[in-house]
């Protein structure tokens, strides 16, 4: 197919070639030409290929591409084409149930199909594309029947069971935002965010939502998320776009991630027919990153009409309660009046005023029978006062203290022995030693008292007051 289709080209530029001499072509003549020659050269074919980007217009067409090993075809069946009676373009045949015939609501991403039709160019951007006039089923696609596989393998873990999933906290004052910054989805949810709830601190963890590298990107996010412990729950948003385009979602790493993450997720991931594992994951599925907000966080007009009910209610049960009380206040003060105690008040206060007369008199007779006690036993207590005997006891001690001090011997041996002992300083060898003197010895230990007793090279040892030396005599010089 190839080949027939660069051999064409060639015969085209060819004959573009040969009459470049006369005259010159302009762009709508090209792709005109082009057109026409796809058109005789390549009527029909049939062409194998994985179903991915399937999308229906309001019309009724159906737009996809054909997966190959590497590129990507684009086709488009008609609303027009979609009603066909199953006639094979290649045979006139006409094809039977079990050939497979598929009509545009069996067209699933993922599938393996053979789509039958010509090639065209399209539009403005000289597409090429294949005009599909019927499609067969072909089996499901290599990565439908992984994500299969994949699906039943974490179904088994528990991943999707509705028992694990846990309830999301209401309206909640914290919450870890994951998606592309500046995207269409991140605008949405914080716009809905800034209209709902009582009040959020938002956190944008920036991740790439498409390509090779988002689903280590996105694994990585939330658990750094819950690293950071800073959130009640957690945002997963992705805005629209082709199962292509969604495929980071159906990835087991950000199913795992979501799994052991140990905050509440909220995937709102595409739009609403998409459903990807992350969703099937997550602790609760949002249709689209709107409606995740809205998940999320409470209408605030709801919450003010919550407010204003509950006022209303608690305006309502407080007025009943005063009311209660009013009328309980009337029936007691009803009831006060009736047992009033001022109609006997007066005599009551009579009784108190004798009663406390007679105590007064009670009193006074009782304080004039204890001075009385008290007289009698002051004078009994000086008579018997040891006072007079303690007196004379001490003029005879003193008198006896004055006889013992002339008889005491102590004081004269006392200055005696002061006498004695500076008799002794006066006689100690050692005390001139104090005053910078040195006693000489022999090495022998004898004490030298002159000079003349020295010899030359002899060993002498001088004691001073505080310590000794030892020192070698010089001969004498000349």
């Amino acid at each position: 197919m190839e080949k027939s289709r660069q051999k064409i080209l060639e015969n085209s530029l060819e004959t573009m070639s040969d009459r470049n001499e006369r005259y010159i072509l302009d762009v709508d003549d090209v792709i005109a030409r082009l057109r026409a020659l796809l058109k005789k050269n390549v009527p029909y074919l049939r062409v194998r290929g994985e179903i991915v980007n399937l999308s229906r217009s309001g019309s009724g067409h159906m737009y996809f591409s054909l997966r190959g090993h590497e590129e990507l075809l684009q086709c488009v069946w008609f609303k027009a084409r979609q009603f066909s009676r199953g006639i094979n373009p290649f045979t006139g045949e006409v094809l039977q149930p079990e050939d497979d015939l598929l009509s545009p609501e069996d067209l699933r991403d993922g599938q393996t199909v053979i789509c039958s039709g010509g090639l065209s160019l399209y539009g403005s951007r000289s597409v090429c594309q294949l005009i599909a006039d019927l499609v067969q089923a072909d089996g499901l696609g290599k990565y439908r029947a992984d994500l299969m596989i994949l699906q039943r393998k974490l179904q088994d873990r528990g991943y999707f069971l509705l028992e694990r999933k846990r309830a999301i906290p209401a309206n909640p004052q914290t919450v870890a935002l994951i998606t592309s910054p500046g995207s269409a989805a991140a605008h949405d949810f914080l716009s809905i965010a800034q209209q709902r709830g009582t009040g959020s601190k938002i956190f944008l963890y920036p991740v790439l939502v498409q390509g090779e590298d988002a689903p280590a990107d996105i694994a990585a996010a939330i658990a750094k998320a819950n690293t950071d412990n800073f959130a009640e729950v957690i945002a997963l948003v992705r805005g629209g776009g082709s199962n292509e385009d969604l495929r980071a979602f159906d990835d087991e790493r950000v199913a795992s991630a979501i799994f052991a993450s140990a905050i509440p997720v909220v995937a709102g991931i595409g739009h609403e027919i998409n459903t990807s594992l992350a969703d099937m994951t997550a602790d609760l599925r949002a249709a689209t990153p709107t409606h995740a907000a809205q998940l999320i966080w409470t209408d605030r007009s709801l919450i003010l009409s919550q407010i204003n009910e509950l006022k209303n209610r608690s305006d309502t049960a407080i007025r009943k309660r005063l009311r209660t009380a009013q009328t309980s206040l009337l029936t007691r003060e009803s009831h006060l009046k009736r047992l009033d105690p001022g109609k006997d008040l007066a005599q009551k206060k009579a009784l108190v005023h004798s009663a406390a007369a007679a105590l007064r008199r009670a009193m006074s007779v009782r304080i004039l029978h204890q001075k009385t006690s008290l007289d009698r036993l002051e004078a009994a207590l000086t008579a018997a006062s040891p006072l007079k005997g303690i007196s004379a006891a001490s003029g005879k001690l003193r008198f006896l203290h004055a006889l013992l001090q002339k008889a005491n011997p102590i004081p004269p041996c006392i200055q005696k022995l002061d006498l004695l002992q500076i008799r002794l300083q006066n006689a100690n060898p050692l005390a001139p030693l104090m005053r910078g003197y040195a006693m000489v010895h022999q090495d022998q230990g004898a004490i030298l008292q002159s000079a003349r007793d020295i010899l030359p090279g002899s060993i002498l040892n001088l004691r001073f007051h505080d310590g000794s030396l030892r020192v070698q005599v010089l001969p004498k010089t000349e």
